[in-house]
C-alpha cells in the first residue's frame, strides 16, 4: 500500500504542474490564431510576466473497499520571477467515513546563488523543512507545449469573469505524461505503469483574446486515474479496489504583473 500512495502522489503532483505551466504566456496579436498557436504561445513562459496569483482547486472523489473517500485541495500561489520567489498556501480536506481531516502547508520557493532551487514547507505551523528541488527548474522556464495534442477552438469568443475569452480543449496523452515525468527527472515514477495505454486527460483553457493571459483552466483526469489505478493494481497483483468518480481541477488566475506581496521568512533564506 506504501508503494501505490507514493504512485499516487507522483501523478498527482505532475497533473498539478502540466496546469500551472499555463500561466506561461506572451502578448500578441491575437486575431488570427488558430488553437495550437494560442498554446505555442503559452509555451513562451512565466518569465515574461513580473507576477502573478493563482487559484487551483482540486476536487477528488472515490470509492475503496465501499467507503467513500472525498478529498478536495485549494492551493494559493503567487509568484515573483525576477528576483525568483514563490508562496503558495495548500488546504486540504479528506472526508472517510464520515470523519473529516484538515490540513494546511505554507511553503516558500527561493534561489540561492548559484541558481538552484529551493522549496521551504511547513505543515499545520510546524518548522520549516528545507528540500532542493534542482529538478523542477524546467517549470520555471517553461515547459514544451509538445506534450498538448488536439488542440481546438471549441468558442471563439466567451466571457469569463467579465473577461472575453477564447476556449481551447486538448488532450495530453498518457505517452506525452511520461515525457513530462523525464523532464521533471522522475524516471522512477514514469516506470510504475504503462502510460501508452492510458486514457488522455481532457484539458480546457479559457484565454484572455487581448492579451492571451490565460483565465481559466480545467483537466478531467477522472478516466486518467481510473485507468492508472487499474494498471498499477493488475502490476501489484492486486484486484482493483480504488475507484474514481470525480477527478478534476480547476485553476483561475489573476493579478498579472501585481501578484500578492509577501516576505520570506529568515528561516527560510
Amino acid at each position: 500500500m506504501k508503494a501505490l500512495k507514493k504512485q499516487q502522489i507522483a501523478v498527482i503532483l505532475v497533473l498539478s504542474v502540466i496546469l500551472s505551466t499555463f500561466a506561461a504566456v506572451t502578448p500578441v496579436s491575437a486575431a488570427t490564431l488558430s488553437a495550437q498557436q494560442y498554446l505555442e504561445k503559452m509555451g513562451i513562459a512565466v518569465r515574461n510576466l513580473k507576477s502573478y496569483d493563482f487559484t487551483q482547486t482540486t476536487d477528488q472523489k472515490m470509492t475503496m473497499e465501499g467507503q467513500i473517500i472525498q478529498n478536495k485541495t485549494v492551493v494559493k500561489q503567487s509568484v515573483y520571477n525576477s528576483p525568483l520567489k514563490v508562496k503558495s498556501v495548500t488546504d486540504t480536506t479528506t472526508v472517510l467515513a464520515g470523519m473529516s481531516s484538515k490540513n494546511q502547508a505554507v511553503a516558500y520557493l527561493t534561489k540561492d546563488a548559484d541558481g538552484l532551487l529551493w522549496e521551504y514547507i511547513s505543515s499545520n505551523g510546524s518548522g520549516y523543512q528545507k528540500t532542493g528541488i534542482l529538478n523542477y527548474t524546467n517549470q520555471i522556464k517553461g515547459m514544451d507545449i509538445s506534450i498538448y495534442s488536439d488542440a481546438k477552438i471549441v468558442k471563439k469568443k466567451i466571457k469569463v469573469n467579465r473577461i472575453n475569452t477564447v476556449q481551447i480543449s486538448a488532450h495530453v496523452k498518457g505517452s506525452d505524461v511520461v515525457k513530462f515525468l523525464d523532464q521533471m527527472g522522475m524516471s522512477k515514477a514514469a516506470a510504475a505503469v504503462d502510460y501508452n495505454t492510458l486514457p488522455a486527460i481532457k484539458v480546457t483553457c479559457w484565454i484572455d483574446k487581448k492579451t492571451c493571459r490565460p483565465v481559466r483552466t480545467t483537466a478531467d483526469m477522472k478516466a486518467f486515474m481510473n485507468g492508472y489505478m487499474s494498471a498499477l493494481y493488475q502490476k501489484l497483483g492486486q484486484d482493483l479496489k480504488l475507484v474514481y468518480s470525480q477527478a478534476k481541477t480547476t485553476v483561475t488566475y489573476k493579478n498579472f504583473n501585481k501578484a500578492a506581496t509577501f516576505t520570506i521568512p529568515k528561516e527560510c533564506r
